[in-house]
């Protein structure tokens, strides 16, 4: 008997208790799973900026194609940052400077037929519509235009280059702020959650902060980029014109690596995971989590056509990748609460 309690001592003493788990799993989000995904997201855009600038001081085929690349490239890092989207970058406002969708092509093209110097100071008092990756796509892309026209919009109008210089160069900029924001004091702030951080006063509230973000960005897949194009927002009408990524005709891209960055943020990086905690807690909820997030992502990638076009031309198989989307969601927002006892803030108005 007293051998047995001996025992018991010793594995209680090295069992780690439910709040140090939860901190250790705040460690091990910040540093395997956002810092690097800002890392790539901030190597990314300055790989951005860079092919800009290279671009406009040669412009030629070659260098157009290198840039659209690229603005693809950085686009799906900066979605992928989406899952983390608390913290400085909702403090900064950060997706109003780098992501605000529609952009105002009206605005653009009267910068673009100005004479004013272009300025990131001149462009931003136009309004955050004018910025960021919507910006950047309207000056690269002509999806109703061959490779030639894209290309004649840069050598009849230099003051495109000096506008696409600027704009890439804020991207950039913006997401390198947020990343160090991160590295230089709002790690700390986020992991000693319960033990002097004066945003998080407990570690659930933490670990509250990482599932909310999980569901208000999965709703923002299913409402803004999927439902109101196909118009189940409405009267059930196809709304075209409202997918994002319209001019490079990415939005199911867009959608994926938005996906890919909420699985990771689930799944983890290493260490202690969202995944573990709930598997510890509920095995089944959590075999059921993973299943959905395999489920949303086959969905959208069977869909052939771009979002714009599919909403209409493959609505059976748009409206399917949906309800799959749409799944996860629930499943995150009603399983995974209630068995991490979750407060959900998020204020979820659809009903699901």
């Amino acid at each position: 008997m007293r051998a047995f309690v001996l025992c018991l001592a010793v594995l209680t003493a090295c069992s780690p208790r439910p709040a140090e788990q939860s901190t250790q799993l705040l460690v091990d989000f910040t540093d395997r799973t956002l810092l690097p995904a800002y890392d790539v997201a901030t190597t990314d855009a300055l790989g951005l900026a860079g092919a800009a600038s290279n671009y406009c001081g040669s412009v030629d085929a070659a260098g157009l194609v290198a840039v659209q690349t690229a603005w693809r490239t950085a686009r799906s890092s900066w979605e992928l940052t989406l899952a983390f989207k608390f913290g400085p970058a909702e403090i900064r406002q950060t997706e109003a400077r780098v992501d605000r969708w529609p952009t105002s092509a009206e605005a653009l093209d009267g910068v673009l037929a100005g004479s004013g110097l272009i300025t990131l100071e001149s462009v931003s008092a136009l309004g955050v519509n004018k910025l960021g990756f919507p910006a950047v796509e309207y000056l690269l892309f002509r999806r109703d235009a061959d490779h030639a026209q894209e290309l004649a919009g840069f050598t009849s109008s230099p003051r495109r280059c000096e506008l696409l210089r600027v704009l890439t160069t804020a991207i950039h900029e913006e997401i390198l702020q947020v990343r160090d924001a991160w590295g230089n004091s709002y790690r700390t702030e986020f992991t000693t959650a319960g033990a002097g951080s004066a945003t998080y006063p407990t570690v659930k509230s933490g670990v509250d902060q990482m599932v909310n973000q999980l569901i208000a960005t999965l709703e923002t897949i299913v409402r803004s980029q999927m439902a109101t194009p196909l118009g189940l927002s409405g009267d059930g009408t196809p709304q075209p014109a409202k997918t994002n990524s319209g001019f490079s005709g990415t939005a199911a891209t867009d959608m994926l690596a938005t996906l890919a960055g909420l699985e990771a943020a689930y799944l983890g990086g290493g260490g202690l995971t969202l995944s573990d905690q709930v598997k510890e807690k509920d095995a089944p909820v959590d075999a059921r989590v993973r299943a959905a997030f395999t489920s949303a992502r086959t969905g959208i990638e069977s869909v052939q056509s771009p979002w714009d076009q599919a909403v209409s031309t493959e609505r059976a198989g748009a409206e399917a990748a949906y309800q799959r989307v749409r799944e996860l969601k629930r499943l995150l927002g009603t399983e995974v609460v209630a068995t991490l006892g979750v407060t959900l803030t998020f204020n979820d108005s659809d009903g699901d």
